[in-house]
């Protein structure tokens, strides 16, 4: 728990209450296990284990672009299987989200959202569960675009293109601004799914109950009309109904 708290007052004091510090150096050098600790990030720990250099010295457009494919597996296979819950389908298909929700578990994160146990839906798919899964990924990410900011050693592409490196040549709030855009980018891009997500999921799960009210409905609808079928066949007034016999 201290040890929590210590990297959590570091990290306010070189990335977010100072913005001109520069990046130390053995933050630099234990980045990816400073981060899985502050952020549980999956994603982070995923690169530490395919590359044998630093993070921060890979192509920051490589990054980006794993991070982007990363985040939308983890959204198409929540609609796809809150779909399939919802729906009460056997079928198998990929479960990301609990092996991300596996993978933070064991870096150390617990989970404070609810167990409702919604009808025909895992909790792997509640919308808190996925905006959890996600934030804890975007965590990782926004970090690795702070140190990417403040470290001076690596570069945003290795590139022979002569356009890049005439850009790279310019003034370093030029390469700044590169990071801090895509950190507005990202985080809004994140914010506008999670919201659709959760709209999405309640929504389609509302949608099914309606569906089965609705075919409740047509049996009751069916039962009434096969009903006054037979009563029809009667005839409005019975001869001699009223009559007694003498």
């Amino acid at each position: 728990m201290f040890k929590k708290f210590f990297i959590i007052i570091i990290f306010s004091i070189f990335f977010v209450e100072n913005s001109s510090a520069k990046l130390p150096k053995k933050f630099r050098d234990n980045f990816s296990s400073i981060t899985k600790d502050l952020c549980y990030s999956k994603f982070i720990d995923t690169l530490n284990e395919n590359y044998d250099k630093n993070i921060l010295d890979l192509e920051f457009e490589e990054v980006k672009e794993e991070y982007k494919n990363f985040i939308n597996d983890i959204f198409n296979e929540a609609f796809l299987g809150s779909i399939k819950n919802i729906n009460e389908e056997t079928d198998s298909y990929t479960e990301k989200i609990q092996e991300i929700q596996d993978s933070q578990k064991k870096l150390g994160f617990k989970s404070t959202c609810k167990n409702k146990k919604f009808e025909n839906l895992k909790q792997s798919h509640s919308p808190c569960r996925v905006a959890e899964t996600i934030l804890n990924e975007w965590c990782g990410y926004e970090t690795y675009l702070w140190a990417k900011i403040r470290d001076d050693q690596s570069k945003i592409v290795n590139t022979k293109n002569t356009d890049t490196a005439d850009f790279l040549s310019q003034k370093d709030n030029r390469i700044v601004n590169i990071f801090e855009e895509e950190k507005i980018r990202a985080q809004q891009a994140l914010y506008d799914t999670l919201f659709l997500y959760k709209n999405y999921e309640q929504n389609y799960r509302l949608h099914k109950q309606l569906d089965i009210m609705i075919w409740h409905l047509d049996e009751i609808k069916y039962s009434l009309e096969k009903y006054l079928s037979v009563l029809y066949r009667f005839p409005a007034k019975f001869i001699d109904a009223a009559s007694t016999s003498r």
